[in-house]
């Protein structure tokens, strides 16, 4: 059996009674296997109606329904259909015509409007609705820097320095790339791709016409009415770049190999060696110790195999390993300076922020 999920303040256009019902329909598509394994010939399609109500507004349905045929003659009773413990699916033509709803509202596309009967008319229509596409690989053909470790006096590590962060989080290493973020300049091929790319596979036929800007122009409830509340509301985030907002955030900088040698031969001197200090943005998503070594190693295009230990200087320059419970006690928007240097062992370096 199928059970239907709804809000209730969603799936209804009016607030109150509820005895009338929402229509949707479900649909089973059949498809054959291929010699590869895949799903891609279709054979069959069958759906049937279904009804939803607002709490209690299906009881009283089901009893004003029984009130009002007990009072019908036998043979008024003849033309409507028996109840069954199993609903049969209604057979579908093949064909997918949501396309023509597209056109339709693509003529209408300066009011931003929708019909208030559009998921009626869906579920009323007697054509199977398209079915998800196969998912696209995308490969990043954009050069990616390749980390570079030099040998440096006093047991250093130098680390090559990354561009600088934005707000989209791209001080982490883990920023949305251009790619990401819709443009209003995108034609309607680069509309389907990044589509796909954001896992929204079904509804790249029914937005098969709209480019960039046509789908940047519909608002929230205009999505939330194509698409449902869940994946409108998705698509709305992903539409607008809104990003998580982390649990905590940190600025590191690099320490300039030259700033430490400087440092060590005018130590107490009092003069300026004119180093530029560019901090970068590392946003925490967990409180742990595992989560700022791998963040920092994004950040600074550092392999994270070669990190052994994340250390904090303390007083009179001790060395204290930085623990979940010492990250969980960092204050936000915290600054530091780091350095690298040798294991012991010879094998990786260690990182210290100061």
């Amino acid at each position: 059996f199928f059970q239907v999920h709804c809000i209730s303040t969603e799936f209804t256009p009016r607030k109150h009674g509820g005895e009338k019902g929402v229509p949707f329909r479900i649909q089973v598509d059949t498809f054959k296997q291929t010699e590869n394994g895949e799903y891609t010939d279709h054979l069959h399609s069958a759906s049937c109606q279904i009804k939803v109500f607002k709490p209690k507004g299906a009881d009283r349905k089901q009893k004003t329904d029984r009130e009002k045929m007990e009072k019908r003659t036998a043979h008024e009773k003849e033309k409507y259909q028996p109840s069954y413990d199993t609903t049969v699916l209604t057979e579908m033509r093949l064909e997918p015509i949501i396309e023509d709803a597209v056109e339709h509202e693509q003529k209408k596309s300066s009011k931003r409007t929708l019909p208030a009967d559009y998921g009626d008319s869906l579920a009323k229509r007697g054509s199977c609705s398209p079915w998800p596409d196969t998912p696209t690989t995308f490969v990043n053909n954009s050069p990616t820097p390749a980390p570079a470790f030099t040998s440096a006096q006093h047991n250093t590590y130098s680390v090559p320095d990354s561009n600088s962060s934005s707000p989209n989080h791209q001080g982490d290493g883990t920023s949305q790339g251009s790619g990401d973020q819709l443009h209003p300049s995108a034609t309607i091929q680069e509309t389907q791709q990044w589509l796909l790319k954001h896992r929204f596979s079904t509804y790249t036929r029914l937005f098969s016409n709209f480019s960039g800007a046509d789908l940047l122009k519909l608002t929230r409830e205009d999505l939330v009415q194509i698409c449902g509340p869940a994946d409108g509301i998705r698509l709305y985030n992903a539409l607008k770049s809104r990003s998580v907002r982390p649990r905590l955030t940190i600025y590191v900088c690099q320490e300039p190999l030259r700033s430490i040698q400087l440092e060590r031969q005018d130590a107490g001197n009092g003069d300026s060696n004119g180093a530029i200090y560019v901090y970068h943005a590392i946003y925490l998503e967990e409180m742990a110790a595992s989560e700022v070594m791998r963040k920092l190693a994004l950040a600074f295009n550092i392999p994270l195999h070669q990190i052994n230990q994340v250390y904090r200087q303390g007083p009179t320059g001790i060395h204290i390993l930085v623990s979940d419970q010492m990250v969980q006690n960092f204050q936000d928007e915290s600054c530091f300076l780091f350095t690298t240097i040798k294991a012991e062992n010879g094998e990786g370096f260690h990182i210290i922020l100061k």
